[in-house]
C-alpha cells in the first residue's frame, strides 16, 4: 500500500499535517522559555497547565461535535479560530506591542481549538480508510509528523529568538492555507452508522453520556487518553530544556 493509493482526503490531510506541524513546531517548543522571560517561571507553569486542560476540553468537545455535525465543519471552524489566534499572538508580540498576558490567553484559546479539531481529523482518517490500508496510513502519518517536528524545531532553533513575530505570522499563514485547502478539496467523510455493540443506532440527537460510559469501560484506552496530554506537555518541555542548554 503506497501513498498514492490512499483516499484523496487522506493524502491531502497528511500533506497539510506535515506543513502545519512543521510551522507550529517552529514556535511551540520555545514558548515556555519565551513566556518565562516575560512572566516568570511560576506564571508560565500555571499557563501551561491551563494549556493542557484546554486541549483536553477541546478534544472532548471536538469528538462530540464531529459526530454530530461532521468532520469537515469542525475542522474548518477549529482551524479558522487557530488562524485568528496566531494572528492575534503575532500582533501581541509585534514591534508595536508587547502583551504577554494577552498572549497567554490567546495561547490557551489556540490549544483549545487545536484539541477541538484533532478528533475530527482522526475520525476523518478512520472514515476514509479500511483495515487493509489503515496501518500504512498511520505509519506514513507518524513518519511525516516526526520529520515535520524535526524540521520545524530546527527552523525555530535558528529563528525564534530574533524573529518570533514573523514565525507567528508564518504559522497563521500555513493554518489559513489549511483552511482553504480543506474547504475546497477535502470531502466530508461522515455518515451515520449503527454501532454493533449498541442496541440503538447512534443518531445526531442522542445523548453523549451512554457513549462515554461504554468507552470508559476500556481501561487501557482511558489510561492512554488521560496520559496523552501530559506526554505531549513533557515532550515539549524536554525540547525546551534542550534549547535552553544550547542557548
Amino acid at each position: 500500500m503506497t501513498f498514492t493509493n490512499f483516499h484523496s482526503s487522506i493524502r491531502i490531510r497528511l500533506i497539510m499535517m506535515f506543513f502545519t506541524t512543521m510551522a507550529t513546531m517552529s514556535v511551540l517548543p520555545y514558548l515556555m522559555i519565551f513566556f518565562s522571560t516575560k512572566l516568570g517561571t511560576n506564571v508560565t507553569g500555571i499557563m501551561f497547565l491551563c494549556v493542557i486542560f484546554s486541549i483536553v476540553i477541546g478534544s472532548i468537545a471536538g469528538g462530540f461535535f464531529s459526530d454530530k455535525y461532521g468532520r469537515k465543519k469542525i475542522v474548518l471552524l477549529g482551524e479558522s479560530f487557530v488562524f485568528i489566534g496566531f494572528v492575534a499572538v503575532a500582533i501581541s508580540n509585534s514591534p508595536w506591542f508587547d502583551l504577554p498576558y494577552v498572549s497567554f490567553i490567546l495561547l490557551v484559546f489556540i490549544h483549545l481549538f487545536t484539541g477541538f479539531v484533532t478528533p475530527a481529523y482522526q475520525a476523518l482518517i478512520i472514515d476514509a480508510s479500511n483495515i487493509e490500508n489503515r496501518k500504512a496510513i498511520y505509519t506514513t502519518s507518524y513518519w511525516l509528523n516526526s520529520l515535520a517536528t524535526a524540521i520545524g524545531g530546527m527552523i525555530g532553533g535558528f529563528l525564534f529568538k530574533d524573529f518570533y513575530f514573523y514565525l507567528f505570522l508564518f504559522v497563521a499563514f500555513v493554518t489559513l492555507c489549511s483552511v482553504i485547502i480543506t474547504f475546497f478539496f477535502i470531502e466530508e467523510t461522515f455518515h451515520m452508522k449503527t454501532v454493533t455493540s449498541i442496541k440503538q443506532p447512534i443518531t445526531r440527537n442522542q445523548n453523549v453520556q451512554p457513549i462515554f460510559q461504554i468507552i470508559s469501560k476500556d481501561k487501557v484506552f482511558t489510561a492512554f487518553a488521560i496520559a496523552s496530554p501530559f506526554d505531549c506537555f513533557s515532550g515539549r518541555t524536554v525540547n525546551q530544556c534542550h534549547w535552553n542548554t544550547i542557548k
